[in-house]
This record gives C-alpha cells, structure tokens and sequence, in this order.
C-alpha cells in the first residue's frame, strides 16, 4: 500500500479527444464513396481502371461530358470533402485545438473545391485562346483520375487521421505526399 501511494500514476502523455462530428462526416464520406460505387459501378471502375490502362483513360478522355457527369461530380465533392477533412484535422494538431470545428470543415472543403473548380475553368479558358481543346481534355481526364485515385489512397489515411494520435499526422503526410507524387509521375 505505502508504494502504491507513491508512485504516479498519472498518463505519460495527454488525450486529446476529438469532436463527435469528426467521426460522422468520416463516416458521411465512406457512405457516399460506397454509394457512388454502387449505383455508378461502371463509371467507378473505368476512373481506377483509367489510372492503369491507356485504352480505358482514352476512352474516358474522348468523352467530353466528364465535368458534367454525376459520378464525377460526386466523386468530386467526395474528394474535396476528404481533402478538407484531412486538411482540418492536420491543421488543428499543428496550430490550434480550436481550430477543429465543423464550420472550418466546411469552409475548408469548399475552398479546395472552388479551388480545383477554378484551376479547371482555366485551363478550359486557355484551351480556347490556345486552341488546344484536345490536349486540355486529356489534361483534364488525367488530372480526374490522378485526383480520385489519390482520394482512394486518402481514405484510409483519414481514418487513420481520425482515430490515431496527433503525433503520427507527420507520418501519415508524408506518406499521402509521396504517394500523390507516384501517381501524378507514373
């Protein structure tokens, strides 16, 4: 009894917990990425099998509605809503605790979407004073692909993210950096 009082036996290391809303807008995101897997199988398949195979990403380049189509769109929001997510929590670990709430999510997510929309546009508009509207499709489809391809390998990584301590966000980063820049040099 008398060691038991002297010892401490307070934690090494301090918990931080995290808001409960972390944790639904993780599962909101597997949700939709499981949704649109489901009902736009095909269109799901020909994104990962593009990354791959030449033929099918000149297929998928032919095909000039890709911005206008709903699993691209989806896709899309799905990818600025993980980035987002992602984004917020490293943010928070490094800078501020307060900084994780859901309005910055949410602001941070439709950044990284108005962003990506933006550089799109513009690489739409300089095709057209260019005329090289060919080669800005290809770019495009392959900025697509490389883009939702990266969000698969982003998706464990949020889980990760989400139920790992802060000290191992470092890791993860590094490990999303360099396999976005494997995808983007194969």
């Amino acid at each position: 009894d008398k060691l038991k009082k002297q010892r401490d036996v307070s934690p090494a290391a301090e918990k931080v917990y995290r808001p409960a809303w972390l944790l639904g807008v993780l599962l909101l995101i597997l949700t939709c990425l499981a949704l649109v897997r489901a009902f736009f199988y095909p269109a799901f398949m020909r994104i990962v099998q593009g990354y791959y195979n030449e033929r099918v990403l000149a297929q998928i380049s032919k095909e000039d509605n890709v911005l206008t189509s709903w699993p691209y769109i989806f896709l899309y929001i799905i990818f600025s809503l993980s980035l987002g997510l992602f984004g917020i929590i490293y943010f928070s670990a490094k800078e501020d605790m307060l900084f994780l709430t859901f309005n910055n999510f949410i602001r941070l997510s439709g950044f990284i979407g108005l962003l990506f929309v933006a550089k799109l546009l513009l690489i739409r508009f300089i095709s057209i004073i260019f005329e090289a509207e060919k080669l800005a499709r290809d770019y495009i489809t392959v900025l697509y692909v490389v883009y939702f391809n990266s969000m698969l390998f982003l998706i464990p990584l949020l889980i990760f993210a989400v139920f790992l301590p802060f000290l191992y966000l470092d890791y993860l980063l590094v490990f999303l950096v360099v396999c976005t820049v494997f995808l983007f040099s194969y």
